[in-house]
């Protein structure tokens, strides 16, 4: 599963007849490592999301209105819960902005091309700014970090949710003018339909954000596949041109002193339509659950203005 290894070879290691690349030719293979690594990576990054997605899935029953069933013990344990939950849903968030991070600078530093990092970069801004629920999140992965709690217990049994009140005054972490604006206006509108705890529904909010964090992913796997393509389709014009450096089911392209740097031959393209398909896969079956526990006419749990925004992104 490592990206890259490092194997020490004996002094007597049946090296073939290693031929030094065309500089030319060196950096096709330079780049086209760089890239496959990279993206190796990302789909290393979703990996560890799906595996926090299920351990919360596999731990607890959720229900759209914030309630919580442990599955492994019939013994309603509130404390045991709020540990769990908070954990569960902090290492969703942490993976989740690591995902992010990694997709965005495979962008800006893998590709020549100006345009296409920008363009990935109109396409994630534009769905962290209509979503109010992946901005929240993302910013509860920051607060997370600083050493305070995101999830709070809510007004029913094993209920639980984001208590607005003290996300937004909590001391010692600094939200955003923007941030603060946009809390104190969904709890005086929660405050003026209501009259309750203003607070957003834990699984409404997560649903929502996992939702689009799968479409972002997906969408991922669809820019690269045009670049990774050309990338290993000029690796293998490279390859055939220098056959004395093939071993085993590598490629030796280049020596120094002795260090060997060889890189698998893998079929890149497998690997594309493998991780592009899990991507389209996950995204559905994310965006039907999302769809199922939507529910428009919730006010307690999301402020109408929350639902304009969620509503535009599901058109």
């Amino acid at each position: 599963m490592d990206t890259e290894r490092f194997i020490p070879l004996s002094v007597d290691a049946d090296i073939p007849n290693f031929v030094d690349l065309e500089q030319y030719d060196l950096d096709i293979i330079e780049y086209h490592v760089e890239l496959t690594r990279e993206v190796q990576e990302i789909q290393h990054l979703y990996g560890m999301l799906r595996f926090n997605l299920n351990a919360l899935h596999k731990e607890y029953t959720l229900y759209a209105n914030g309630t919580t069933v442990c599955k492994s013990s019939p013994v309603v344990d509130y404390e045991r819960d709020f540990y769990a939950i908070n954990a569960l849903v902090t290492n969703i968030l942490s993976s989740g902005k690591s995902l992010c991070d990694a997709m965005e600078n495979c962008f800006k530093i893998s590709f020549p091309d100006a345009d296409e990092y920008k363009r990935w970069k109109k396409f994630a801004s534009e769905k962290y700014d209509s979503v109010f629920s992946f901005r929240f999140l993302s910013k509860m992965r920051d607060f997370s970090q600083h050493g305070h709690i995101p999830v709070s217990v809510g007004d029913g049994k094993g209920s639980f949710c984001f208590d607005l009140i003290q996300i937004k005054n909590k001391p010692h972490f600094r939200h955003n003018s923007a941030m603060k604006q946009e809390y104190q206006e969904i709890i005086e509108e929660i405050n003026m339909i209501n009259h309750g705890v203003p607070s957003l529904s834990l699984v409404y909010s997560l649903a929502e954000y996992v939702y689009v964090l799968l479409l972002i992913y997906y969408q991922f796997w669809l820019e690269v596949n045009n670049p990774l393509e050309n990338s290993a389709t000029m690796f293998e014009s490279v390859v055939k041109k220098y056959p004395f450096n093939e071993k085993e089911g590598t490629f030796i392209y280049k020596s120094e002193g002795s260090i060997v740097h060889c890189v698998m031959l893998e079929d890149t393209r497998k690997m594309l339509h493998k991780n592009k398909k899990e991507a389209e896969e996950a995204y559905i079956e994310y965006k039907k659950a999302w769809e199922e526990i939507y529910n428009p006419e919730c006010i307690k749990w999301f402020s109408s203005r929350t639902r304009q925004k969620v509503s535009s992104q599901k058109d």
